[in-house]
C-alpha cells in the first residue's frame, strides 16, 4: 500500500460493531480524510456500498467500480440472468444510486457483473489518486 493509506476490510455487509467503528472513525477524522469504498461491480457491491454511505459514512466515495475497470476487466466478467437484471435496473430508479447509473447501464447492456476479486489491483495502484 502507498504510505498513508489505511485499508480495512469488511468482507460484505458491514455488521452492527464495524459500522460503528466505521462511524466513530469517520466523525474523529471529521472530513478531512476522504474515504473510499471498493467493492464489486455488480448488485450487491453497490448496496454495499450505498448502506455505508447510509449509515457511517456520508462522504463515502466509490473506489475502482467504474465503467473503465468494468471494460478493462470485462473478459473476466460473469453472466447474471432474467430476475438479476430487474435487481440492476431497479437500482437506476433510486437517486442514491445516480453515482453507478452509468456502470449500470453497461452492465445491463452487456448482460454481466465483474467480481472485485478478478480486478488485480496491484496492477490499478498507479492510477489511483487517494
Amino acid at each position: 500500500l502507498p504510505a498513508g493509506v489505511l485499508l480495512i476490510c469488511l468482507g460484505g455487509f458491514a455488521g452492527p460493531v464495524k459500522r460503528r467503528f466505521m462511524g466513530k472513525l469517520n466523525r474523529f477524522l471529521d472530513g478531512s480524510v476522504p474515504c473510499y469504498h471498493w467493492g464489486d461491480l455488480d448488485y450487491g457491491g453497490i448496496l454495499i456500498f450505498q448502506h455505508l454511505r447510509r449509515t457511517c459514512i456520508p462522504g463515502l466515495q466509490p473506489l475502482l467500480m467504474e465503467t473503465g475497470i468494468y471494460r478493462e476487466f470485462s473478459h473476466l466478467s460473469e453472466e447474471y440472468d432474467e430476475t438479476y437484471r430487474i435487481k440492476l435496473q431497479s437500482l437506476l430508479m433510486d437517486d442514491t444510486s445516480a453515482i453507478f447509473h452509468e456502470l449500470l447501464g453497461i452492465m445491463l447492456k452487456e448482460g454481466r457483473t465483474l467480481e472485485q476479486e478478478a480486478v488485480l489491483v496491484t496492477r490499478l495502484w498507479n492510477r489511483i489518486n487517494l
